[in-house]
């Protein structure tokens, strides 16, 4: 469009441009503000910690971000890595899938920070966690309420 007019010789007047400069000036003051709170809430979570304590050994995702997964170098217990994949493929049945997962006892459990008090993943779910697995790291990288960074890890205490 810009190209068309320009070679049929419009003259725009310097007001023309307004709209676009305010546009790109909020564009980039809003991009530059996210990308400056995405580093800072980065840079809460430990992921050096969370790769030197899981290593090679696999972690199961229940709803939690996957960001972690590739900052910490982590390798998935399932196929699905993301945190809706479940749920979109399984709908209802997404928390059986899950159980189905947790009876074949993965190493580590990753869950977003406080799932289960936030009623976001089911309760036979939390329970087992609970009942097998020990918290080893949690962070909130939000104080008024968590956003997709904050998690919680477990390790496997009770195999059998």
């Amino acid at each position: 469009m810009w190209a068309i007019l320009l070679k049929q010789d419009v003259v725009f007047t310097r007001y023309a441009f307004i709209p676009f400069f305010m546009v790109a000036s909020f564009s980039i003051t809003h991009n530059t503000l996210n990308n400056f709170k995405d580093r800072f809430y980065h840079s809460q979570v430990d992921y050096a910690a969370i790769s030197k304590e899981v290593g090679q050994r696999k972690v199961l995702n229940i709803r939690a971000y996957q960001t972690v997964f590739y900052l910490s170098d982590l390798k998935p217990f399932d196929i699905y890595l993301f945190r809706d994949h479940i749920d979109v493929l399984y709908g209802r049945n997404a928390g059986l899938h899950y159980m189905d997962d947790l009876q074949r006892q993965p190493p580590y459990v990753v869950m977003s920070y406080d799932a289960c008090e936030r009623h976001e993943v089911e309760m036979p779910v939390c329970q087992w966690v609970q009942t097998h697995y020990q918290l080893i790291y949690s962070v909130n990288v939000r104080r008024s309420k968590p956003n997709k960074l904050s998690l919680s890890l477990y390790k496997l205490v009770h195999s059998g």
